[in-house]
Order: C-alpha cells, then sequence, then structure tokens
C-alpha cells in the first residue's frame, strides 16, 4: 500500500511539475516582446557630364547652309524628383539651327530654332530616375547650320545639367 501511495505521489508530482513548465512555457510565448526598427535613408546624389565630343563637316552644299555630325559621350544619373537637360552653346546668334538627337534608350529628339544671343539651346530633356550605363553612353546629333556667320565649322559646346 505503501509502494501504491508512493507511485501516487510520484505521478501527482510530475504531473504538477509538468503543468507548471506548460503554463510556464505558454507565458513566456504571450509576453510582449519589444522591438525597435530603425531605417536607412540613403541619399545618391546626381550625376551628369560629357566627357567628349567630335564633329564631323559636311560642308555647305548650295554655299549657305552647313551640315554636320557630333558625336558625344555622356554619363547620366538623375535622382527621383529630378531631371537633366542635354544643352549646347553654338556661338552663331541669328542663325538656324536644326537638329536631331539620338540617345540610347530614349526617343528621339529633334527641333528647329533660331539660336539666341545667349547662344545656348536645350537639345534633349531627362526624366527622374533616368540613367545611362555604368560606363557612360554615346549619343549623335546631325544638325545643320543656315544663315553662319562664317563657313568654317561652327564651335559646338556640350554640357548637361542635372536638377
Amino acid at each position: 500500500m505503501a509502494d501504491e501511495r508512493n507511485v501516487v505521489e510520484f505521478r501527482h508530482t510530475l504531473v504538477k511539475r509538468w503543468l507548471r513548465g506548460l503554463v510556464l512555457l505558454l507565458s513566456v510565448t504571450t509576453m510582449p516582446v519589444h522591438t525597435q526598427q530603425s531605417r536607412l535613408q540613403l541619399r545618391v546624389p546626381p550625376e551628369c557630364s560629357i566627357t567628349g565630343s567630335t564633329s564631323m563637316l559636311s560642308g555647305p552644299a548650295d554655299g549657305e547652309v552647313l551640315t554636320g555630325a557630333t558625336t558625344f559621350s555622356y554619363k547620366l544619373r538623375t535622382s527621383g524628383g529630378g531631371g537633366a537637360s542635354l544643352q549646347l552653346k553654338l556661338a552663331q546668334p541669328g542663325a538656324q539651327f536644326s537638329y536631331v538627337v539620338r540617345l540610347p534608350g530614349a526617343a528621339e529628339s529633334s527641333g528647329s530654332q533660331t539660336i539666341p544671343e545667349s547662344s545656348t539651346i536645350t537639345v534633349a530633356q531627362f526624366g527622374s530616375n533616368a540613367h545611362s550605363a555604368k560606363q557612360g553612353d554615346t549619343g549623335t546629333m546631325n544638325w545643320s547650320l543656315k544663315g553662319a556667320a562664317n563657313s568654317g565649322m561652327p564651335e559646338i559646346a556640350f554640357t548637361i545639367r542635372c536638377n
């Protein structure tokens, strides 16, 4: 009888310990967990650069209109809220300048206008999040110049502006 009583007490003690362990386990898993979150903000500034250009003159066929092609290399990375513009400067105020610009991955840009006194013309626009290849891209511009002051190769200076 004493042995039965010891067995019963042992089982009773075992069940109590098991229930205490279960209650402890449940209380630990249901305790509120406090976590901290942090946010990393990384700002990559825009990059715009022209690294070189070469022009070829096709000569004034009719003695009045110069035609040519200019190839240029550029790097570009605009921000989410910004953009960029490709501009050129021609020291031929009052002359009529027509152009077609071809850039990789972009629509063709073309126009014709009288060169202003400031001599700066915007020939292409880039929207937000625009980018060139990491090593840069090459663009081309075919152009004609009517009413230029001289018949030699006009000075064409490219700039690219990020905003």
